[in-house]
């Protein structure tokens, strides 16, 4: 496919579709409680039972065919539609670069043109001279087929990732044309669910959870920040805080910033009050390389502030938000407490037993980004030992909800300690005995990609925290961990006053709307089967 082609292209066009799918879908799942009532009663006693016993399995299986094939072409047209917009802008940025640099771009044929060179010299000038214009004009050369070779790779990624999605949305609708989508034996919610957009589709739970490596935390440390260094008895620094930072399945180190002292986001503070009405805290995510880079980041807090220390509180700040931002920032919150000061209203914005909520807003995502804390419980009967009595058990949850500019919900996140027991009763895992101080957390995500997101809406939209927590724990991917805590008092870097630790004995993870779980061995980042998961 060729450039042109793609940027011609409507991705808005298929999200309609997928939208338009997503309801249909929905209605169609809605329908279970109709398709139950319908069941003829085991009171019915007569020869016409066994057929239509049969006809009603026929009818009940074609619905949950139907179900499924929705739900496969809404979220293969949902991956298509960003996926084509994603590949759009790489390719406006690579086009716009080019021209920048004065390369030609051919629309039709992907060719790349570099710019015309001066000649390499005049061939009157003395032979040494003449030598040396030569050689610079063929390192110019050289280095513009370097150059051109970069631009001509990321249009080719672009138009793979194009064709992609592409072939991904083709290969769901001819599946469905040929009735290859099947719902099978379950419920329909069950049907619905099984989905996987084509990116996911084929790849074995090891491969997903690899996919997935970058989210799922391994080791976690949490400590207060308090750089507050005396000089002379009069001059005290006090920017203080708490930093977090964990390290990912994948290797990378990202790390949670928050201070309480409200630096500037190189944003135009009367913007930012407009957004929020008023700047409360501010918080940064930092992705490093390694836990070396992240601690060697803290030793250097303390430096930047001390530079700035004889320019007065303001210079200070300064100097360390400069710090801040020659590193990989790619999150940079400003937030404040209360509904009434956002800039938007939601029904859940006041959730929690307070009737407080903590919002902010990241204006270095696309657009700007906002974002509501809110809690969650679930409740859930769970088996005691072989007697089979069950006890209530429950979970509580404290999270966020990630909306657009709007105030439209766009993602959740939910963590929170689990037992034991509740892990095997809602998961089907085995929490292995970690001795004194251990325990297990769960967190859940569940974002507007997923199948399930209209329902996970709707729940939002009306404050039903616990149906939005039970769609999450069912649809959305989650990550259980066994941990150890361990507390300590030592200085790390400028952390004083004492350092929590979260260590992982055992990780499993399970990506959106699958039922297996994969295993993670905490001292071995490569994902292997996990036997014990059971199947929901």
């Amino acid at each position: 496919m060729t450039i042109a082609e793609v940027l011609a292209w409507k991705p808005s066009v298929i999200d309609s579709l997928a939208e338009y799918l997503y309801d249909k879908r929905t209605i169609v799942v809605r329908l279970q409680d109709e398709i139950n009532d319908a069941k003829p009663p085991e009171s019915w006693v007569a020869p016409a039972r066994v057929d239509a016993l049969k006809a009603y399995e026929d009818k009940r299986r074609l619905l949950n065919d139907l179900a499924a094939q929705l739900s496969d072409l809404a979220l293969a047209a949902k991956e298509a539609s960003n996926e084509t917009e994603g590949a759009q802008k790489d390719l406006h940025a690579v086009l716009d670069q080019a021209s920048r640099e004065d390369y030609e771009v051919n629309h039709q044929t992907g060719e790349v043109k570099p710019p015309d060179l001066e000649p390499s010299g005049d061939p009157m000038r003395p032979s040494p001279q003449l030598e040396e214009d030569q050689r610079l004009h063929e390192k110019a050369l050289a280095e513009q087929q370097v150059r051109k070779a970069e631009l001509v790779d990321l249009i080719e990624k672009a138009l793979k990732r194009a064709e992609t999605a592409d072939v991904g949305l083709a290969k769901s609708m001819a599946d469905v044309a040929n009735n290859e989508t099947r719902g099978g034996s379950g419920s329909l919610q069950e049907a619905s669910a099984s989905q996987l957009p084509p990116s996911l589709d084929g790849m074995t739970p090891q491969e997903i959870a690899e996919k997935f490596g970058n989210e799922i935390a391994i080791d976690t440390m949490l400590a207060q920040l308090e750089i507050g260094v005396p000089i002379y008895k009069a001059i005290n620094l006090d920017f203080g805080g708490e930093a977090q930072y964990s390290v990912m399945q994948n290797g990378d180190v990202k790390m949670s910033l928050k201070t309480a002292v409200g630096l500037g986001l190189g944003e135009d503070s009367k913007g930012v009050e407009g957004k929020l009405g008023a700047g409360a805290f501010t918080e940064y995510e930092i992705t490093f390389k390694s836990q070396e880079e992240a601690e060697k980041f803290l030793d250097g807090l303390d430096d930047a502030a001390i530079n700035g220390l004889l320019g007065g509180q303001g210079a200070r700040q300064a100097a360390v938000l400069a710090y801040i931002n020659e590193h990989d920032v790619t999150s940079a919150k400003v937030g404040v407490y209360g509904k009434g000061e956002i800039g938007f209203e939601t029904p859940y914005a006041d959730g929690g037993s307070s009737g407080r909520a903590e919002g902010w807003y990241d204006g270095k995502k696309n657009g700007g980004e906002f974002g509501i804390k809110v809690e969650a419980s679930l409740n859930a009967n769970v088996a005691a030992g072989d007697s089979g009595v069950k006890s209530g058990g429950s979970m509580d949850f404290s999270g966020e909800v990630k909306t657009d500019g709007q105030g439209t919900p766009k993602e959740l996140t939910l963590k929170g300690a689990v037992t034991g027991e509740m892990a095997n009763s809602k998961f089907g895992l085995n929490l292995p005995g970690v001795g004194a101080g251990g325990g297990g957390d769960v967190e859940l995500k569940m974002d507007s990609d997923n199948v399930m997101w209209h329902e996970m809406n709707e729940a939002l939209g009306k404050g039903d925290m616990s149906r939005a927590t039970e769609i999450a724990m069912d649809h959305g991917s989650v990550v259980v961990r066994a941990t150890s805590v361990t507390t300590n008092d030592q200085d790390i870097s400028s952390i004083e006053g004492g350092v929590e630790r979260t260590s992982s004995q055992h990780t499993w993870m399970r990506p959106p709307n699958t039922n297996e779980f994969v295993s993670f061995d905490p001292d071995n980042t490569r994902p292997a089967a996990d036997n014990s998961a059971a199947r929901r």
